[in-house]
């Protein structure tokens, strides 16, 4: 059962002056699903639109078009008033673990500030130390303040922030940035744990490739606000149909030094929202291009358990030709 439907989502900024004012399509007509106690990655470079659907769907970003429905009732178009009952089983974690946290509260009261912005009455101290318990830290941690902790203690901070009301859906931006690699994997390792121990689900977003094979049931990958590969995690890591997904996987560090030297290089910079390019708006970069590209957008199509939008989805260890067609 899906906890989360999110279908034609559109998300635009108004650009320009008075006089010229233009729109800005930061999200372009984006559909998925999030099914409870599982986890959806959202996967791209920065400035594809991945934090802006995120807080689309979370009720802090105002969309243009399209519909959010979340456990049931639609919620796209309610008012601050109206999302705050909704906020207690749809909870947030921003990316940076330390700024996140008010520096002039104590680790006790951040983690049960929830109860008091949403008038539940508990044992706070009891609140406190089942929270912290959770996320492996002791009650020594309760009288600290933000400042006194590392990376890693600030963000399972922000994890029992997250989940204090028992929540259905969490969404984490950027989970272990900042972080040592070891203290990325106890962080992804305590989600995972969270997830089937509580029900949750999840959504994260990350450019790391390494936390979606690690925690992700599905995912998808966006470019210029679009999702333009998705489906199942695995199936996506072990052949990915869509050129822009090939070369981020093909970045991803690998240990063996053969896999490294398949490295896919993407000519040429993002291009701007605000001047997209025709077509296809991969086709700029993308090694594989041919002349329709240029033309004709890309209707999605499916590749095994995965929706693709490319006029010529790659088949399995697919090499960039030596000389790309593109105009």
């Amino acid at each position: 059962m899906s906890i989360l439907e999110v279908k034609d989502l559109e998300v635009s900024f108004a650009v320009g002056s008075m006089l010229n004012r233009g729109a800005l399509l930061g999200v372009a007509g984006v559909s998925f699903d999030v099914k409870a106690g599982e986890t959806f990655a959202l996967v791209g470079e920065s400035g594809s639109g991945k934090t802006t659907l995120a807080r689309a769907v979370n009720g802090l970003q105002q969309i243009s078009a399209g519909s959010v429905t979340f456990d049931g009732q639609r919620i796209d178009g309610l008012g601050v008033r109206e999302m705050k009952p909704l906020r207690r089983t749809m909870s947030m974690m921003f990316q940076d673990p330390i700024g996140s946290l008010s520096p002039r509260m104590k680790v006790g009261d951040l983690v049960t500030e929830a109860y008091r912005i949403h008038g539940v009455k508990a044992d706070m101290k009891a609140e406190t130390e089942r929270l912290l318990s959770l996320v492996g830290l002791n009650m020594d941690f309760a009288d600290r303040f933000p400042h006194q902790l590392s990376g890693g203690q600030a963000r399972r901070v922000g994890v029992a922030r997250a989940i204090a009301l028992d929540p259905k859906l969490v969404i984490a931006d950027e989970p272990t940035a900042g972080l040592d690699v070891s203290v990325q994997g106890e962080v992804l390792n305590l989600l995972n744990d969270l997830r089937e121990r509580l029900g949750l689900a999840m959504i994260i977003i990350t450019h790391n490739l390494h936390v979606v094979h690690h925690v992700a049931d599905r995912m998808a990958v966006m470019y210029l606000g679009r999702f333009i590969e998705s489906g199942p995690t695995e199936e996506v890591f072990a052949a990915p149909a869509h050129p822009y997904s090939a070369a981020l996987l093909s970045a991803n560090p690998e240990p063996d030094p053969d896999k490294a030297k398949n490295r896919i290089a993407l000519p040429a910079e993002v291009p701007s929202l605000l001047s997209r390019p025709s077509g296809c708006e991969f086709h700029t970069r993308c090694p594989w291009a041919q002349e329709m590209c240029s033309r004709k957008a890309p209707e999605a199509v499916n590749v095994g358990d995965r929706r693709v939008a490319c006029h010529f989805p790659l088949e399995q260890g697919a090499s960039p030709p030596v000389k790309a067609e593109v105009s």
